[in-house]
């Protein structure tokens, strides 16, 4: 879609699930697996051709795809073959945190085995604090995978950001913390005509209430906060909203139930 002077496609990685146990405070509460997609933000303007996240990667991830019944293997460099592009494209890809599911595809083995970033011309932006929590996890973590990141301070294409920052004209990156302490939402766009990229401060249409919350965030207080400060300020400026793991009402605005009370009902599309 045409979205002030961009042009945003929403490039499908695949599908995956999660338990039901993995979520607090939504209604309904689900009571089986939750059915989730991984969509990567291609961000296209005259000068440049961004990927806000690049979904789980080719790199062998059997654990993975059993334990959350993974389609595999992942759709992101064919879904943007199919629109003529390819990973020497990229210019930049923005990371807004480092979990196995959102960074996965910052890199890939070569002919050789070698792992190298997986889009060779682009420079890799990510918040240093959360490049700091990344590096201490163990290795058996059950959201690090050091290879996904680690290569991209060695063949040297990472920037590490100190908060909020405009990375380019038009395209903002801004920290909120809660579901990981560094990590970031993505806004494209002007003040009169933005979308933003909620990643998993919001990542479904049913994460929508303050009290929603997974087992995976780090600091559900402040997740909560920060829902509250990102929902109100896209209320008011009427910013396109666009959801990370939603695997079909992917993007939409708020509507005006918002200010009386409703939770799931807050989304018009």
């Amino acid at each position: 879609m045409q979205f002030s002077s961009f042009k945003l496609d929403l490039i499908q990685d695949g599908l995956f699930s999660i338990p039901p146990d993995a979520f607090a405070g939504v209604s309904p509460q689900p009571r089986q697996r939750l059915l989730l997609g991984m969509n990567c933000l291609l961000v296209r303007s005259r000068e440049q051709t961004i990927l806000v996240d690049v979904g789980v990667g080719s790199k062998p991830r059997r654990d993975f795809v059993k334990r959350y019944r993974m389609e595999w293997p992942r759709r992101l460099l064919r879904e943007l073959e199919k629109i003529q592009l390819r990973p020497h494209d990229i210019d930049a890809v923005i990371l807004t945190h480092l979990h196995w599911d959102h960074a996965g595809g910052a890199t890939c083995a070569n002919e050789t085995g070698e792992i190298v970033p997986t889009f060779p011309r682009a420079r890799y932006f990510v918040q240093e604090s959360e490049w700091e929590e990344g590096m201490k996890a163990s290795p058996d973590s059950e959201d690090y995978c050091i290879e996904d990141f680690v290569p991209l301070r060695d063949a040297g294409v990472l920037t590490l950001l100190h908060g909020n920052a405009e990375l380019f004209p038009g395209v903002e990156v801004r920290q909120t913390g809660g579901h990981t302490a560094g990590h970031s939402i993505v806004l494209i766009g002007a003040s009169s005509e933005c979308a933003v990229f909620l990643a998993d401060l919001i990542p479904t249409v049913s994460m929508l209430s303050p009290a929603a919350t997974m087992s995976y965030d780090g600091d559900p207080a402040v997740l909560g906060q920060e829902k509250r400060k990102i929902l109100q300020e896209a209320y008011e400026k009427h910013w396109l909203l666009i959801f990370q793991h939603a695997p079909r009402q992917r993007a939409g605005y708020l509507g005006s139930s918002f200010e009386r009370e409703s939770e799931i009902d807050w989304i018009t599309f």
